[in-house]
């Protein structure tokens, strides 16, 4: 490694750390993600998701979580490895460019992934990096096949992540017979047929959560996805100004697009889901060289990275609702609140219809400001119920 490249890898873990490490240890950060620190923990207690938790996520991003759980349950866990994720994925991103340009576009990723709820441990901050490594390979059109395992392990992570890796193999097939596609999707396609195994027993709730289920969504209207690329600006306008400025648009261009197709598909239009636009707009963005530089300070600037009394104030008040419900006797049922309530509680076999005596709802509730508010797993049934009153 040359001098050069062991300080430009230095330079971009060290910034990934800076602008994400006030968030190390919130245990509400995002509800997405305290959910799957949930189900990584319960399955180690023999718990299977789609059987005894519901939800729709693919088996690799819980397999994360289950790993990370090996050695913490804290909230800060996984976020100190979603933070060396997104290092690592800054670090590909300077070698598509591996000159000082090329570090200026792993920053602005880093600090783009804030702009956009990134800055914890969403799917994408896992599987970028794996449809980074693959781009570069098939950019520089070497070990392609392996490529494509990468994209079929990122497919087990998030769904959406098809949509890159189509992209990917389209491109790969530039400079190769026809007959070479069906081993690389055979290859796309194996990661995702062995997270099947686990759940030969249960195949019909496997497909009903993994397969059915993510094509029933809600549809936005369209304008909530402009904002969305509004919220990401600073991204967006050099990642498109550097494509103008760039060799290989051609690829660069079709992955990019490949990216907002994959966020249209699904129109909820959650922030996350330009998580995996925000790394192709970033190599793009190189191609501006110092241009980049406004752009990176306004990314930054727009999602301050240090914010350390919301961390505080979350700990605080989750240790204060955690007491509360230990006090209390009786099966909980969080309808609006912190899901890691549950970490050291059984939880209810149908975690969309929970049922309970102590029912945590915070709508309204003036001394939790920094917890949760959304619904917590859809309409909450319960039984009677228990008000949890503040300390």
């Amino acid at each position: 490694m040359r001098r050069n490249d062991f300080l430009a890898v230095l330079a971009l873990f060290g910034f990934a750390f800076l602008v994400r490490h006030a968030t190390f240890g919130n245990p509400t950060l995002e509800p997405d993600e305290s959910f799957y620190l949930l189900v990584g923990i319960k399955m180690h207690d023999g718990l299977l998701p789609y059987v005894d938790i519901y939800d729709r996520k693919p088996f690799g991003l819980f397999v994360i979580y289950y790993l990370i759980t090996f050695v913490t349950e804290q909230p800060a866990g996984y976020q100190i490895v979603a933070t060396l994720f997104a290092g690592a994925t800054a670090v590909v991103i300077y070698l598509f460019r591996p000159d000082r340009y090329g570090v200026l576009g792993g920053f602005l990723y880093l600090a783009g992934l804030n702009l956009v709820f990134g800055n914890g441990g969403q799917s994408p901050v896992f599987y970028n990096l794996l449809i980074a490594v693959a781009a570069l390979m098939v950019r520089r059109d070497r070990h392609v096949l392996m490529a494509m395992v990468l994209c079929g392990i990122a497919i087990t992570i998030k769904h959406s992540a098809v949509f890159e890796s189509i992209w990917l193999g389209l491109y790969a097939m530039r400079t190769r017979p026809w007959r070479y596609m069906p081993k690389m999707v055979a290859l796309g396609c194996l990661p995702f047929a062995l997270t099947v195994l686990p759940f030969l027993g249960h195949l019909q709730t496997f497909w009903d959560c993994v397969i059915s289920a993510p094509l029933d969504n809600d549809v936005q209207s369209p304008v909530l996805g402009l904002k969305r690329l509004i919220e990401a600006f600073p991204v967006v306008v050099t990642g498109f100004g550097g494509l103008l400025l760039a060799k290989n648009r051609a690829f660069l261009g079709g992955w990019i697009g490949f990216t907002i197709l994959s966020f249209l598909a699904i129109p909820n239009y959650y922030p996350h889901y330009l998580l995996p636009a925000i790394l192709p707009l970033s190599i793009a963005a190189t191609h501006l060289r110092w241009g980049v530089l406004p752009f990176l300070a306004l990314a930054i600037w727009m999602k301050w990275p240090f914010d350390y009394e919301r961390t505080h104030q979350a700990r605080i008040e989750f240790e204060r609702l955690d007491r509360a419900v230990a006090a209390q006797q009786g099966v909980l049922a969080v309808r609006h609140g912190p899901v890691l309530l549950y970490r050291d509680r059984a939880m209810p076999h149908n975690v969309w219809q929970p049922m309970g005596e102590i029912v945590i709802d915070l709508c309204d509730e003036a001394d939790f400001l920094y917890l949760p508010r959304e619904q917590t797993f859809g309409v909450c049934i319960t039984r009677g119920g228990m008000r949890i009153d503040p300390e």
